[in-house]
């Protein structure tokens, strides 16, 4: 199946392959493989799916839409 990880900050996307009946952490893992430099981001942001703030054991369905969320401060 293919998801849509979408970079809450920056506007980008990506797609990922992934296996029927995949977790969020399934995909995480696969995002890390594709792009190692956001091990860190992804450690300490959140995500939602479809507009839903999920738990990295949500499994996922084809064409989900996966918003990355990182950390944000302000005042």
């Amino acid at each position: 199946m293919r998801v849509t990880v979408r970079f809450f900050i920056s506007g980008r996307e990506t797609e990922v392959e992934l296996h029927d009946a995949a977790t969020l952490d399934d995909c995480l893992k696969s995002l890390i493989q594709k792009f190692p430099e956001l091990e860190q981001m992804v450690k300490i942001s959140r995500f939602a799916v479809g507009g839903v703030s999920v738990l990295r054991t949500n499994v996922l369905s084809e064409n989900d839409v996966i918003t990355m969320i990182p950390p944000i401060s302000g005042g």
